[in-house]
């Protein structure tokens, strides 16, 4: 059995202890018309280290894996975000500089699918 899959690891890092508990989401999006062809939503490593539980300054790191099996071959964006999943509110993402990124997510470099 052989699958195609796109294996990310993040590394979060909390600035101070929280009281709830978030949810990463990332999103695999055609970069032809911006649809989402795969995605991940989920508590962080998998529901087993919710974000109520980091201390601060702890370092978290996250392996997430998408099946990328079923795409067809063209270019790709990776965004990943965090967000609260009672009101579905992202919480505000910057970059190093301290500027606000639009939509509240991070987007990665794009990737390229080949023929499979």
């Amino acid at each position: 059995l052989s699958s195609k899959v796109l294996e990310l690891s993040l590394y979060w890092q909390a600035v101070r202890r929280m009281d709830r508990d978030y949810k990463i989401f990332v999103h695999l999006s055609s970069l032809d018309d911006g649809a989402i062809v795969a995605q991940y939503d989920a508590m962080p490593r998998d529901w087993t280290h919710l974000t109520s539980w980091w201390d601060k300054d702890e370092i978290i790191t996250d392996t997430i894996i998408l099946d990328t099996s079923g795409l067809n071959p063209g270019h790709y964006e990776v965004a990943v975000g965090i967000y609260d999943p009672d009101t579905l509110e992202r919480l505000p993402v910057v970059d190093q500089a301290g500027t606000s990124l639009p939509e509240q997510k991070l987007v990665l470099p794009a990737i390229t699918v080949e023929t499979q």
